[in-house]
């Protein structure tokens, strides 16, 4: 699923439609094996990334967090293929994962929560991100509580994970956050950055530049030059620099 969000990125950035639509194919059977599969039970998800909320890593049938992160996730996917569709000039599929999309929002949004709450009730900081980023799932009053009650405690919100933390920072920018976005930045991102010199590391958590000095080696084993940890890097040229292909 992030594979296909790569060539959606690529599309947009080299305009090359014929490329595009070579690999849409490859991308359609990732994605339709998501939606065949949407909200099934203990569904083995896998990789989620680096945090202990969402199972360290490799989570096989992964937990609540999990579920509803990939089901939001699957939800983002649709439409961001459709949205490369129709801008490749294949706009009866566009119609299709458009329509997807939405139907599987519905379904998700039907979905009772544990304590019968509102539906968005059992969604951590992880699933929460998604579920903004998905743009059709939540209202604009929803994206706003979700924002207020997940993505607002600068003890919590950072992830374990700067891969995790894109998708976060991302859904502060969804949700036209962008102070508390770049504030996010500063507080996720800066400590790492000073301590490795500029070098994006796998594993962080803010609190060990309050102990660790030149040259420590972190309490983790973690890449010291990390190229999935540097989401921040395109984040704030094209959102906030609003430098763009």
């Amino acid at each position: 699923m992030y594979w296909a969000s790569s060539v959606n990125d690529w599309f947009w950035a080299s305009g090359d439609t014929e490329g595009f639509l070579r690999l849409a194919p490859d991308m359609g059977r990732i994605i339709d094996n998501a939606v065949e599969k949407f909200l099934q039970p203990g569904l083995a998800v896998a990789f989620f990334g680096w945090d202990d909320r969402i199972a360290n890593g490799f989570c096989g049938s992964c937990n609540l967090e999990v579920q509803l992160g990939f089901a939001a996730l699957t939800i983002r996917a649709c439409g961001d293929f459709a949205t490369s569709l129709a801008h490749a000039g294949d706009h009866a599929n566009a119609s299709r994962y458009n329509s997807t999309a939405a139907r599987l929002a519905a379904q998700l949004r039907a979905r009772p929560s544990k304590g019968g709450g509102p539906w968005h009730e059992d969604y951590g900081v992880h699933a929460a991100a998604y579920a903004i980023n998905a743009k059709v799932l939540a209202t604009p009053a929803e994206v706003d509580v979700l924002v207020s009650r997940e993505l607002s405690d600068p003890v919590t919100v950072c992830s374990w994970s700067p891969f995790n933390n894109y998708w976060i920072v991302q859904a502060l920018g969804n949700a036209g956050k962008m102070d508390q976005a770049a504030a996010f930045v500063k507080l996720c991102w800066g400590p790492m950055l000073r301590l490795g010199k500029g070098c994006f590391w796998e594993l962080f958590s803010p609190e060990w530049e309050t102990w660790m000095a030149d040259g420590d080696k972190a309490p983790t084993s973690p890449s010291y030059c990390h190229p999935w940890a540097s989401g921040v890097t395109h984040f704030l040229s094209q959102a906030m620099g609003g430098v763009r292909a």
